[in-house]
């Protein structure tokens, strides 16, 4: 499975990068490293190699016809005790290809992920799942009018689950293997009023024991209000448990987010997502904060802090992470960043050191 992956996002690539004359081509390479990992509790306090990771990206836009390819190679310690026993692996970790039909209205895509901005986290870096109008499969997009997005997606199955089925009245249970999937139709629809946009989403609809539903809001300026300030929040619900920033999870997920752009001397972001009835969680609430401080042309500051708090009856620990980031801008292509993490809950404290080097083509 990984090699046709492979295969399809490498041809992908070269076929939008060679059936159009005017293309535009953007990649990078990046060489990434948490250096050094500390774990402290109450007994004991390690140390361990966490490894290095290389990430190749490329990404071809046209006018009709677009595809990225990301490849990964990390070598790391297989022994976890500093004897640096190095062990390397490779994939394509990410891709997409889609082809816009009938002067654009109508798209094709494969493996395209497609979330409305309402349904992202600024601080985490990554958007709430159950927005999600496209897939890792394939996806259909119409744009009937101006400003309108409606989307019809086929995910794919996992390397265990490769086939996704639809059982048809009538149809004998052991008429099917085992290791077949319910179906997993996603519908959904992204609406940019202009002031605002409006998104909404609907996963495993055939599949009562799955399904869920996502609605998602975002502004550039506050709804016309106040310019510099964006707005973005949303609510999902689901039969099954719907994950975001890392540790949150619930049947009822919530999201918002507020960034202040160039109106204070620094950026200031404000983010918080939570769950109001799952006692599964790792923890219910989560709340970040985050400062960007431009020194100069060259070089960037950005201090953000998260807290994570759990309302249950078995409640976990508050968990409190901070983390202090330099970037540095060492050539027009070139930047480098160092930073230092650190998580603590209850007894238990993680220190990571990570940094990495992005060039540019």
């Amino acid at each position: 499975m990984k090699l046709v992956k492979t295969v399809a996002a490498l041809a992908a690539l070269t076929m939008a990068s060679s059936a159009f004359a005017e293309v535009n081509l953007e990649a990078y390479n990046k060489l990434k490293s948490d250096v050094v990992v500390i774990e402290k509790n109450e007994d004991d306090t390690t140390n361990k190699f966490p490894g290095i990771k290389n990430v190749i990206n490329a990404e071809v836009t046209s006018d009709h016809v677009d595809a990225m390819v990301e490849g990964v190679i990390q070598f790391y310690d297989i022994t976890n005790q500093n004897d640096y026993v190095l062990q390397w692996d490779g994939a394509i970790s990410d891709w997409y290809v889609e082809a816009r039909v009938l002067d654009d209205k109508l798209t094709f895509g494969f493996h395209d992920n497609i979330h409305p901005e309402g349904s992202y986290l600024p601080i985490w870096d990554d958007n709430v799942g159950a927005g999600n109008i496209g897939s890792d499969g394939f996806t259909l997009v119409y744009r009937p009018i101006e400003g309108l997005r409606l989307g019809l997606s086929l995910p794919f199955g996992s390397e265990e689950e490769e086939v996704n089925v639809i059982k048809i009245d009538g149809a004998a249970e052991d008429a099917c293997p085992d290791n077949l999937k319910k179906t997993n139709i996603r519908l959904g629809a992204i609406y940019d009023a202009g002031i605002a946009e409006f998104g909404v989403a609907a996963h495993d609809i055939l599949d009562s024991d799955e399904r869920s539903f996502g609605a998602y809001v975002y502004s550039e300026g506050f709804f016309g209000n106040v310019e510099g300030l964006n707005f973005r929040a949303g609510f999902a619900h689901g039969e099954k448990v719907i994950e975001a920033a890392d540790k949150i999870a619930g049947t009822n997920l919530f999201n918002v987010a507020f960034e202040l752009v160039d109106i204070l001397p620094v950026g200031l972001t404000v983010e918080a997502a939570g769950n109001t009835d799952d006692e599964e969680s790792g923890y219910d609430i989560y709340a970040g904060v985050k400062v960007d401080v431009g020194i100069n042309e060259k070089l960037s500051l950005a201090v953000s802090g998260k807290v994570y708090l759990d309302n249950s009856d078995n409640a976990e620990d508050t968990g409190i992470g901070a983390k202090a980031a330099l970037d540095i801008a060492v050539t027009e292509k070139d930047k480098i960043e160092v930073a230092a993490d650190l998580w603590k809950a209850g007894d238990e404290m993680t220190v990571k050191l990570p940094c990495y080097w992005k060039h540019t083509f």
